[in-house]
């Protein structure tokens, strides 16, 4: 039996969360702008994913992953794509995930264009990112957890 695996994404701005998950093949992908229900119960995997919003993921998608209903066996993983990497982006997520006592088991991060702020100035910075080989590097992460 195949597993079934699920993301649950938001992505603004130039579009490089969307860019990066739209890359995969054989996984049902939700966008949380058209997102009219949150029983996820038949799904075996759970990944959220966002781009970096004022140093942590959307709101969004934080507001989805309190509410979210799982199976109990359901393993979850976060996705998110930044600027720069400065820190772990991903913290208010896991946060919740732990609270929750879901099964986290990872987080996948590459860089993505970004102009906002003092970066407009230098015309942006991570340009042509997510690259090809994010999108290699990110396939891999998922095919990894898929034999978690």
């Amino acid at each position: 039996m195949s597993k079934k695996i699920a993301i649950i994404y938001t992505s603004f701005h130039h579009m490089n969360t969307e860019r990066l998950i739209l890359s995969l093949d054989a996984v049902d992908i939700f966008n949380t702008s058209k997102l009219n229900n949150l029983n996820f119960s038949k799904y075996d995997y759970i990944g959220f994913a966002s781009g970096i919003y004022y140093g942590e993921m959307s709101k969004n998608i934080l507001n989805i992953a309190r509410k979210i209903v799982l199976k109990d066996s359901a393993k979850v993983f976060i996705i998110y794509t930044c600027g720069i990497a400065l820190k772990n982006y991903s913290k208010s997520m896991e946060h919740i995930l732990h609270t929750r006592h879901l099964n986290y088991i990872g987080k996948f991060s590459c860089r993505g264009y970004d102009n906002y702020g003092p970066f407009k100035i230098f015309g942006g910075i991570s340009k042509k990112h997510p690259n090809q080989n994010d999108i290699n590097n990110f396939k891999s992460f998922i095919h990894k957890i898929q034999n978690l």
